[in-house]
């Protein structure tokens, strides 16, 4: 039978770093006094049951004595340290048998889930099997038939280190180094922005279209591509399409490479450096690519500070600054754009919160563009697509872009 105990700790400074909030994975000492004196903090002691109780396991219980001890103890599970005033901190941590026989896999899951949720971590319970399942080397969907496996010491060793970390905000697609989007797995850095399933509504959009158009030998234009998650799933819907993916960071360009040999489509996504529109023009099509999609970054510069921590302190500033008002792409796009397309050519890009109209007059104030299309991702949220088309003029036939080649096509230039 596994206990929960409670450590009191001292030499915390009155405002510890995110850092200092965790104390090391094997204290030296353990205090443990009458349970009242700890105020029963809710961040600590689970107000519910399940979230300390694995199925067909017992509740935990709490050793409270009112000895002072010094008695050097091992902590073979995850234990971590919330601050509390004058300088101390409360550590909450399992206590398992010496050959770590009661830290399951239900028992980790259990207790992980409830300490990201007193930290503030969205999904807790997804986070957890999904650092679980990395630090084990399984499939997610196997932890759910290996409940009471034990996993080995070194795996609880790596685990706990990614729960500290994540506990710090660290996105867990970081952790783990991959993200899935539109069903497909997609390798994930600091480089690159962490795909988010509300961007699947463009990926969405665009093979929609495509396939109302009815017609072979697409030619699309991915402008920040970042992981090429959106260059990639729209390539898997649709067979015939060839995709230029362009992004300013090399380190990105990197990642997005990787992904697209990955999914077996280095011969139809071609890779190149371009801030903006600044590429080579023989990267185009003879007579402009059929549509462009984007995925710019739109965060006014005074809402960077507002953001998610997880965003705000690990994601990179240049996927997400758009200066002052967060409308600097959308005015590029309607700038350079139709240089690039063929007449009747689209543009599809994802916009934030409260943007629709501030985004559809600057695409539209001239009248190189028509508005043809709005979607949300959900009902009920913002609106999160738009759609505009250039003015439609007859075409006789597709082509493809000039000096693709399959082998080596997917290499940065």
């Amino acid at each position: 039978m596994g206990r929960l105990s409670v450590v009191v700790a001292g030499g915390y400074a009155s405002t510890p770093s995110p850092a200092s909030h965790l104390l090391p994975a094997h204290p030296t000492f353990r205090a443990t006094g009458a349970l009242s004196s700890l105020d029963a903090d809710p961040r600590i002691l689970p107000s519910a049951p399940d979230q300390v109780k694995p199925s067909g396991a017992s509740v935990p219980t709490f050793r409270a004595t009112s000895a002072l001890t010094t008695t050097p103890t091992r902590f073979l599970g995850p234990s971590f340290a919330f601050p509390r005033p004058g300088g101390t901190a409360i550590v909450l941590c399992m206590e398992g048998s010496p050959d770590n026989s009661e830290w399951t896999i239900g028992r980790l899951l259990d207790w992980t889930r409830g300490w990201l949720t007193s930290r503030g971590i969205e999904q807790p319970r997804l986070s957890a099997e999904l650092l679980l399942a990395h630090a084990v080397g399984r499939k997610r969907i196997d932890l759910y038939t290996r409940y009471e496996s034990v996993p080995q010491a070194s795996q609880v060793a790596c685990f706990r280190e990614l729960v500290r970390r994540a506990g710090e905000h660290t996105p867990i697609a970081y952790l783990i180094g991959k993200k899935e989007f539109y069903s497909l797995e997609f390798e994930v850095t600091p480089a690159v922005l962490i795909p988010r399933p509300e961007s699947e509504t463009l990926v969405e959009r665009v093979a929609d279209y495509c396939a109302r158009q009815g017609e072979d030998g697409w030619n699309c234009w991915d402008l920040g591509t970042g992981s090429g998650c959106l260059a990639v799933a729209l390539c898997k819907q649709r067979p015939n399409l060839r995709c230029l993916a362009t992004d300013v960071s090399a380190e990105a360009q990197e990642v997005a490479a990787r992904n697209a040999a990955r999914h077996g489509l280095a011969d139809r996504i071609r890779l190149a450096a371009a801030d903006g529109f600044d590429v080579a023009p023989e990267l185009a099509p003879a007579d402009g690519f059929d549509l462009l999609m984007s995925n710019p970054p739109y965060v006014a510069d005074g809402d960077l500070a507002r953001l998610a921590p997880a965003v705000r302190q690990y994601e990179p500033r240049v996927a997400l600054s758009a200066g002052p008002d967060g409308l600097r792409f959308y005015r590029l796009i309607a700038e350079q754009a139709p240089r690039w397309l063929r007449p009747g050519g689209a543009v599809f890009v994802e916009i934030g919160c409260g943007q629709e109209e501030l985004v559809a007059d600057i695409l539209t104030r001239d009248g190189s563009f028509a508005r043809a299309g709005t979607w949300r991702d959900a009902p009920g949220s913002h609106v999160r697509v738009l759609q505009f088309a250039l003015p439609t003029a007859a075409r006789p036939g597709r082509s493809v872009v000039r000096g693709w080649q399959a082998e080596g096509s997917c290499r940065p230039r």
